[in-house]
């Protein structure tokens, strides 16, 4: 009996601070907001490496644009220009994808989930 006593004031006070913490039936794992810690680290690390890729793409555009020769030839600056254009949109990519990254991390506080889960 003290144990049912125990998970009663248990379901009370996750009620209360509106949190849960949910077991899928199917395989044990604990899950918050609907995901199991691998499931929220796959997430996350996923965003990451997307937004290094990015930012490593970004970096050789730049590198490629300080190699070209300084002259005023139209095929160089066209190139410059385009080597531009790409930074530009790795750059709108990379805010978009850091845009979903604070998306999921503000998800995983709301679903009150260990910061380690993201790490």
């Amino acid at each position: 009996m003290h144990g049912l006593r125990w998970l009663i004031l248990a379901a009370a006070l996750l009620a209360a601070c509106d949190l849960s913490i949910e077991l899928d039936p199917g395989d044990g794992a604990e899950r918050r907001g609907g995901r199991t810690e691998a499931q929220w680290r796959a997430e996350a690390r996923s965003l990451e490496q997307r937004i290094e890729q990015l930012e490593a793409s970004i970096e050789r555009k730049r590198e490629e644009i300080w190699s070209l020769p300084a002259s005023f030839d139209r095929s160089v600056s066209a190139r410059e220009e385009s080597l531009e254009r790409q930074i530009e949109r790795y750059e709108e990519q990379a805010e978009a994808l850091e845009d979903e990254l604070g998306a999921l991390q503000h998800e995983a506080r709301r679903a009150d989930v260990p910061p380690g889960w993201l790490r």
